[in-house]
């Protein structure tokens, strides 16, 4: 292997861990959520990001399973009461 392979080998290797390390971060912030009680009360809050978050912390995961997903939401969407971290 030169140099110059090897390099880019260990540069994507820690680019990927940095990511999953992140998607972990992310993991754990929300399951903190779901493990004490909301101290703060529910807002309105828009669906759409909820199912963007969603995804955003299975990405990695569905990337590794050679899963798409494609998104269409609507441009209006009304909005719900509820809590988002």
């Amino acid at each position: 292997m030169e140099p110059a392979v090897r390099t880019d080998y260990w540069a994507n290797k820690l680019q990927r861990i940095a990511n999953q390390s992140a998607c972990a971060a992310a993991i754990i912030d929300h399951m903190r959520m779901f493990g004490r009680g909301a101290t703060e009360a529910p807002a309105l809050i828009d669906p759409r990001k909820v199912v963007t978050n969603a995804l955003d912390l299975m990405q990695e995961q569905l990337r590794s399973a050679g899963i798409k997903i494609v998104i269409e939401l609507p441009k209006g969407c009304p909005c719900i009461l509820g809590h988002i971290i």
